[in-house]
C-alpha cells in the first residue's frame, strides 16, 4: 500500500465538487483542496490528478424509470461528460478511477462527519469529500472523521 495516500474525490456535474484528502497513519487529514470546478473538461484542476494516488468519482447512470418519464429528454448529460474527462486525465497520469454509486452517500456522509440531507442541492464539495472519505475508510483502513479534533 502507498504510504500517506492522497485521494481525490469528485462529484461530477455542471458544477463539479472537488475534495482532495490525505491519509496519514490511518487518519484523514483536513482537505488539501476543497472547491467547486465549473470547467467540464476538468483541465482547471488537472494538476490534482497528478498529485492523487486514488481518484474516486460519483457515478452516473440513467435510471430506467426516470428515463421513461422523460427526465433526460434533450439533456446534455454533463455528469457523464465530466466522468469521461476524469477518466481521460486519470489515464494521462496513470491513475485508476473508482466509481462510487450515489446510494453510498448517506453512509459516506456519516463517515465524513457531515449531515446528509436527501435531495439537497448545492452540496457538490460535501459529496466529493464524502466519496473520498468513504473510499479511505473502506479500502485504506482510515478512521472515520469525528466531531472531535483529529
Amino acid at each position: 500500500m502507498i504510504s500517506e495516500p492522497v485521494i481525490l474525490g469528485l462529484d461530477p456535474g455542471k458544477t463539479t465538487g472537488v475534495a482532495m484528502i490525505q491519509v496519514i497513519e490511518n487518519r484523514i487529514k483536513p482537505p488539501l483542496y476543497y472547491a467547486e470546478c465549473k470547467d467540464e473538461t476538468l483541465l482547471d484542476i488537472e494538476e490534482l490528478f497528478d498529485k492523487a494516488d486514488f481518484i474516486v468519482v460519483e457515478d452516473f447512470k440513467t435510471r430506467p424509470g426516470k428515463a421513461r418519464q422523460g427526465a433526460f429528454d434533450w439533456d446534455q448529460m454533463i455528469a457523464p461528460q465530466v466522468i469521461g474527462a476524469a477518466k481521460s486525465l486519470a489515464k494521462r497520469y496513470g491513475k485508476v478511477v473508482v466509481l462510487q454509486q450515489p446510494a453510498l452517500k448517506p453512509v459516506a456522509y456519516g463517515l465524513s462527519n457531515q449531515k446528509y440531507v436527501p435531495g439537497k442541492k448545492g452540496m457538490h464539495c460535501q459529496d466529493a469529500l464524502a466519496h473520498a472519505v468513504f473510499y479511505s475508510v473502506k479500502y485504506l483502513s482510515a478512521l472515520p472523521l469525528s466531531s472531535g479534533k483529529p
